[in-house]
């Protein structure tokens, strides 16, 4: 099967759902056309995003989704881990990286880098992740 691909995707809605711990991006391509897909997380251990950007001005679009090597990407985020170290996240009580990196995939999460063009920067660990095509948009309740 061919590659999807979500490069300049625009992600139209997410969804975060703590209880069932996975999140959604819902992106189409291009914007106002017919090709619809999902980034599925599930298993989600943690996730960061950052410019995140409301309101049908504001478009979030991908660049893209990707593996990461953890230890490289939360080095990116060093600033934020000292400061939110001591308020239990992204989870409490590990002593430095290598140990946050351990704990945060040691039930089997992978680092997905996901990267904006704009609207959208950050990280999610989770179980998996996958690229999920759908026929039309997303309705949300």
């Amino acid at each position: 099967s061919l590659e999807r691909s979500v490069h300049d995707n625009l992600v139209y809605a997410q969804i975060v759902d703590h209880e069932n711990a996975s999140i959604v991006l819902h992106t189409w391509f291009p914007p106002g056309e017919s090709e619809f897909t999902d980034v599925i997380f599930e298993g989600v251990v943690v996730h960061h995003f950052e410019q995140q950007t409301v309101g049908s001005e504001n478009h979030v679009v991908l660049f893209d989704v990707e593996e990461e090597d953890p230890a490289r990407m939360l080095a990116q985020y060093a600033d934020l881990l000292n400061r939110t170290k001591n308020y239990g996240w992204p989870i409490s009580g590990y002593s430095d990286l290598n140990d946050l990196v351990a704990r945060l995939t040691e039930e089997g999460a992978k680092c997905y880098r996901v990267q904006g063009t704009t609207g959208i920067e950050g990280f999610v660990f989770a179980t998996e992740m996958r690229l999920v095509p759908r026929s039309s948009r997303a309705v949300l309740s």
